[in-house]
């Protein structure tokens, strides 16, 4: 059994990591000083987990676009930690002209920062758990697509806006057992 240990979670986003997969769920506004945050995350996670990491970076169907700022700190995040991310992803929900033109802005983003490690975009959080199942380095234990899957619908399912004791700002971290 594996924890999903909780690193930040505000109302505007959700950092979680269960073994060596980092999910980061922005549920609303994406700003620069929280992806400065995450970038600090993975450096951490990165000296754990000498195998490399997985980032998957889930977005709200509601999130508004990242602002200029917020872009080009994700692009430096993912161009500053290539050497840690094992593989990447962002999932981006929904049909129609709206996410057509996030998934357009992030393919942008993701163009300017050159990645060394596989990157994709995906509509559901089912494709993204086979992917980083096929591609995440699993140590002595292969990762499993379901226990993925799990373990990113619990951390989006417990967003920002949650009223345990856990949510308060300075609470420890949350760990949930994931199979």
């Amino acid at each position: 059994m594996h924890a999903v240990i909780y690193l930040e979670r505000t109302p505007e986003h959700v950092f979680a990591h269960w073994r060596n997969l980092v999910v980061a769920y922005w549920i609303g506004r994406t700003n620069s000083s929280a992806v400065l945050r995450l970038n600090t995350a993975l450096t951490r996670l990165g000296e754990e987990f000498k195998e490399g990491i997985g980032l998957i970076q889930v977005v709200h169907e509601k999130a508004p676009a990242p602002e200029s700022t917020s872009r080009s700190a994700l692009q430096a995040m993912l161009r500053d930690q290539s050497d840690i991310i094992a593989c990447s992803s962002v999932v981006s929900p929904g049909v129609g002209f709206r996410a057509a033109s996030v998934r357009a802005l992030i393919t942008g983003l993701v163009m300017l920062a050159r990645p060394k490690f596989p990157h994709l975009i995906h509509a559901t959080v089912e494709e993204t758990a086979k992917w980083h199942a096929e591609h995440l380095p699993g140590g002595s234990v292969p990762p499993n697509p379901r226990a993925i899957l799990r373990a990113i619908r619990d951390i989006i399912a417990l967003d920002g806006s949650a009223t345990d004791p856990h949510a308060l700002p300075g609470a420890p971290a949350y760990r949930k057992q994931i199979l």
